[in-house]
């Protein structure tokens, strides 16, 4: 759910942090995201944690007969994806947009990439869920243990409507069809700041 699912996420965002694609498209694909992770049946009955477990037996698999598969299994890259955009947008707010996502991954790499080598043939060493919870602790500023509990190795739904809320942005639900994201009129320059930190990468420091 980390290298497959928070590289998903900076596939999507990068399109639009480079300048390729504008904020509605960054929106559309940001709401869809959001809607996967909050309606797919299987997301009740399998965590980031145990999708990653299991991918051996899902991804790329061969099935030579129909499954129930989506409502028993959720994507390690979808849920991580999802875990990915809730946390780079928890983080900008809880440090006015001085941190994000990035200095978790920064943070990352520093503490397994530049460790000493465990193999004569890599460099530094692999890193454990333990690791990115403290990597992700230390970009927010915050003991983020409870929420990896509930949210990697349990099936608590992300609070995406809060989240938005924090850059100034709200979650359209449609039943017939497609979920969008709209810009609030009235957001304030906090929520603001934290919106074009989410959608150009860019950090206030």
């Amino acid at each position: 759910w980390v290298a497959e699912g928070w590289t998903s996420y900076y596939g999507f965002v990068t399109l639009a942090r480079a300048g390729i694609e504008g904020p509605p498209a960054f929106y559309v694909r940001m709401a869809n995201l959001m809607r996967q992770n909050l309606t797919a049946p299987g997301r009740t009955q399998v965590s980031a944690r145990m999708a990653s477990l299991h991918a051996p037996f899902w991804d790329g698999a061969p099935q030579g007969q129909p499954t129930n598969s989506a409502n028993t299994f959720f994507s390690y890259y979808t849920k991580g994806a999802g875990i990915a955009a809730y946390l780079d947008l928890f983080i900008r707010n809880r440090t006015s947009n001085a941190r994000s996502l990035n200095d978790a991954f920064n943070l990352l790499r520093n503490l397994t990439w530049n460790a000493p080598r465990t193999s004569y043939c890599l460099r530094g060493r692999g890193y454990t869920e333990d690791d990115v919870e403290r990597v992700v602790s230390g970009a927010a500023g915050m003991n983020m243990h409870d929420w990896f509990e509930r949210h990697v190795g349990g099936t608590e739904d992300m609070d995406f409507d809060e989240a938005l809320r924090w850059a100034g942005l709200r979650l359209v639900r449609s039943d017939t069809g497609p979920w969008r994201i709209e810009e609030m009129p009235d957001a304030s320059p906090d929520q603001i700041r934290v919106r074009l930190g989410w959608i150009t990468g860019r950090h206030d420091r």
